[in-house]
């Protein structure tokens, strides 16, 4: 079973990267699944990632609004957390 509600976040109209992705006209299950067949479709759906125009946007909403779940800009939810916390460590350093 999916953590995905079947709902895309809301962004204001400056937001409009969703429009050039890759992803926009596959099924989201692909970017939120869970279970015996997970790891195949994480690499299914890192793959469209890796073909995405605004990959590195996607990547950086996800990091920003602290997405947890689901492939965001080709990063798996593990990478996801890892990039949450190198760019916190980073932030901490340079505030610092």
């Amino acid at each position: 079973m999916s953590h995905y509600s079947g709902s895309v976040p809301a962004l204001d109209q400056a937001d409009d990267w969703r429009d050039h992705a890759a992803c926009r006209h596959e099924d989201p299950e692909v970017f939120f699944s869970e279970g015996k067949s997970a790891r195949g479709t994480v690499l299914h759906a890192q793959a469209i990632c890796h073909t995405c125009p605004v990959r590195r946007q996607c990547g950086e909403y996800a990091i920003k609004t602290g997405e947890d779940w689901g492939v965001w800009g080709g990063m798996s939810r593990n990478q996801l957390r890892q990039a949450r916390r190198l760019r916190a460590n980073s932030d901490a350093r340079a505030a610092g």
